[in-house]
């Protein structure tokens, strides 16, 4: 559990100030620090995931963030699966899909694949300019 509790403060807390990408008018477009819930529930449109008010058994851990310290709770911890934080020690965001946008959104990335390019390389002989004309969709068309 120390190993656990040391990469949750390591890795998933939510370090937001004036000057991360989040912040925007003055407040967190993610939404942090989210509201303490003493359990997980749906709420209709979005996830509520349990977070523990310090009056009922929530932790708070000072930090060190750049040159000060910063005490954090359990509303600053970002959503995460204790196997795979446990097994590749790196911050993830896990939370539940609950709409068909969001599925849309990730399969775009799935169906995208890579950007891709051909080109021709050749050897130029000395004194010949000879231009090479690579005509991509040619190479596509189906015969």
């Amino acid at each position: 559990m120390r190993r656990l509790h040391a990469l949750v403060i390591s890795q998933q807390v939510h370090r937001c100030n004036s000057k991360s990408q989040c912040h925007k008018s003055g407040q967190c477009s993610k939404r942090y620090p989210k509201p303490y819930c003493e359990q997980t529930y749906f709420d209709g449109l979005n996830v509520v995931y349990r977070r523990r008010h310090l009056d009922n058994g929530g932790n708070t851990v000072l930090i060190h963030s750049g040159d000060r310290v910063v005490r954090i709770s359990n509303a600053d911890i970002v959503p995460y699966n204790i196997f795979t934080l446990l097994d590749l020690e790196n911050h993830h965001d896990l939370e539940v899909i609950n709409s068909a946008t969001a599925i849309g959104y990730i399969l775009k990335y799935e169906y995208k694949g890579c950007d891709k390019s051909y080109i021709a390389i050749t050897k130029a002989r000395e004194g010949d300019n000879t231009i090479v004309d690579y005509d991509e969709p040619k190479a596509f068309r189906l015969v």
